[in-house]
């Protein structure tokens, strides 16, 4: 990995790119989310507000992520039960109770703090190209790299 460019853990919302979800900023976890302009009626391509995480919470982080992408890899595949398809959105049955308890907590905790808030522009790009086959959907494993400038405030 380019050593300006830093971990992305997940992505909860993409839109075009990412949205949503947890990366890295100065090598700490933070729950980044896109803005949207207001005045241009759509997402800004690559400003992001973004707030720490306790790394004691990325083991649950990184849990729910691995449960959301089973059940991604099986939603393309056309392998979903119906009862794989019914709520939660995100989780096969096995994995139903604990992606629950997951969410409930990390909702918690994972979210923009307006007290603690940095804005920055975000460039992601794939760690590696596609692999032949990947699942449509399936987000490949991603960096980002966090840049000040153009309406962004550095910490």
């Amino acid at each position: 990995m380019d050593r300006d460019f830093e971990r992305v853990y997940t992505v909860e919302d993409w839109w075009d790119d990412p949205r949503l979800g947890v990366a890295n900023l100065h090598g700490a976890p933070h729950w980044y989310r896109s803005i949207f302009d207001e005045a241009a009626d759509e997402w800004d391509p690559d400003r992001f507000e973004l707030s720490p995480i306790s790394p004691a919470m990325m083991p649950s982080v990184l849990e729910a992520w691995e449960i959301w992408l089973r059940w991604l890899t099986a939603f393309h595949s056309g392998g979903l039960s119906d009862e794989d398809s019914a709520e939660p959105y995100g989780a096969l049955s096995r994995d139903k109770a604990r992606y629950t308890e997951l969410r409930r907590q990390l909702d918690a905790v994972c979210v923009i703090n307006p007290n603690i808030v940095v804005v920055m522009r975000g460039e992601f790009r794939p760690v590696a190209p596609l692999p032949t086959g990947h699942l449509v959907g399936v987000p490949a494993e991603l960096e980002v790299r966090w840049r000040t400038g153009d309406g962004a405030r550095a910490i």
